[in-house]
């Protein structure tokens, strides 16, 4: 898949949008160890997400063959970067 590319019709891209506040503000409220969103455009999630995520303490990674993300929690990452997987 091409990077920028739109797979769907709806866009929550713009990071003045309630829907991209909405979620970030869930995410915040649900303080979860692992995060998972589907669906996310590779544009929108370099502009805005990735840099709202990192701001509440999210390390994740953009998948392009199934268009989601995986966060992983500060906690999380310390547990997992002194295990072996």
């Amino acid at each position: 898949m091409p990077k920028g590319r739109q797979l769907f019709s709806y866009s929550y891209s713009d990071s003045d949008s309630g829907r991209h506040k909405r979620i970030l503000a869930e995410v915040d409220s649900l303080d979860a160890d692992i995060v998972t969103l589907q669906e996310i455009e590779y544009d929108y999630y370099h502009k805005d997400l990735q840099a709202a995520m990192d701001s509440l303490g999210y390390a994740g990674v953009h998948h392009l063959r199934f268009v989601c993300v995986v966060y992983l929690s500060p906690t999380l990452r310390s547990i997992v970067s002194g295990s072996i997987i």
